[in-house]
């Protein structure tokens, strides 16, 4: 079967070749099935067991006195990465859950949006809702864009018109994309990202000695106020307030010493990170040349927008090279001026 086919097209393909379904095929082995759906499909499609993974407590028993199970919602799910040997490649994996993700934020609703599914709430983190409202003198309904329930948590509001933030949006994305087609703009901005990262690293390693160099005072202070306590020059409860306090400390500076060693991790990860330049650039292409965007290629692109009571956006995109642009696009714009202009 060709690439790129949707659940149904898939079921109806299983049917019309008469392959059993799994359930079927291990009860009635060599019976001829035609019970392929589309919950079966996603649910393949959806499983990390193919990728190596194993997912458990989906489902639990009410109570122990009782048979009755009940669903657990997915943040209680318990993944284990890596128990066996994969058949499926998780690049390839991902990019199928992008493409489901965004085929569930497009079923046939009376109001549906190209960004729907993908907008979070920059302070609490929750998904943002797009209600109609009312507006003007006719009362005309507009969709807008609503933090539901900020009062009762003491969040904070969040109220933006939709459809000016979508067209808002779609000519961000087609500055980002030209500004990526441009090999001389990309290769400046790319080497200002480089060097910045270079110099936020050094300066959590120099945190990191400074930390690790009072550690090392701390243990030093320790020795001392014990050999003190054994020459009775301070008492023992002295010694316990004192000792209490530099381990407390201690455990404090370690603490951050991890926290910092993740961020420079991570920071290193992004830098030697190896990206498919031609996925992109074709992926790039091909959305500067349609005509209508669709959900599919914005879920290809785009991993979460968030957006603060300020009414400031921040994209997040599923490719690095694509953030750095985001994060920088204003000054690549002015410089594309003076290029033009010479």
């Amino acid at each position: 079967m060709p690439n790129g086919h949707g659940s149904i097209e898939i079921m109806n393909w299983l049917n019309s070749k008469n392959i059993l379904t799994p359930s079927k095929y291990k009860a009635n082995k060599g019976r001829i099935s035609k019970e392929w759906n589309q919950t079966t499909i996603l649910a393949i499609l959806k499983n990390q067991v193919y990728i190596g993974h194993t997912v458990q407590n989906k489902i639990n028993k009410i109570s122990y006195k009782s048979k009755k199970m009940i669903k657990v919602p997915k943040e209680k799910w318990i993944a284990v990465e890596n128990t066996h040997k994969p058949i499926i490649d998780k690049e390839l994996f991902d990019k199928v859950q992008l493409m489901i993700k965004g085929k569930d934020t497009a079923k046939l609703t009376k109001h549906d949006y190209l960004f729907k599914g993908l907008l979070k709430c920059h302070h609490c983190k929750r998904n943002l809702q797009i209600v109609l409202k009312s507006s003007g003198k006719k009362k005309v309904k507009n969709p807008y864009i609503n933090c539901i329930g900020h009062q009762k948590r003491g969040g904070h509001p969040i109220s933006m018109n939709y459809l000016k933030f979508e067209d808002s949006i779609l000519e961000n994305l087609n500055k980002i994309c030209n500004v990526y087609m441009n090999d001389q703009m990309f290769s400046k901005i790319y080497k200002k990202y480089k060097s910045k990262t270079i110099d936020i690293i050094e300066a959590y390693q120099k945190q990191l000695r400074n930390m690790e160099d009072r550690i090392t005072e701390i243990n030093s202070n320790i020795d001392n106020i014990y050999f003190d306590k054994l020459k009775k020059i301070i008492t023992k409860e002295d010694y316990m307030r004192y000792s209490n306090q530099f381990l407390e400390e201690r455990k404090g500076i370690k603490e951050k010493i991890e926290e910092i060693k993740q961020k420079i991790y991570i920071m290193k990860n992004k830098e030697e990170e190896t990206i498919d330049e031609i996925e992109i650039k074709n992926l790039v292409k091909e959305f500067l040349g349609l005509n209508e965007i669709n959900k599919t290629i914005i879920y290809r692109f785009i991993q979460k927008i968030e957006i603060d009571t300020n009414k400031n956006v921040y994209i997040y995109f599923n490719f690095n090279s694509l953030n750095i642009i985001s994060e920088n696009i204003d000054e690549m714009i002015e410089f594309e001026k003076i290029l033009k202009t010479g």
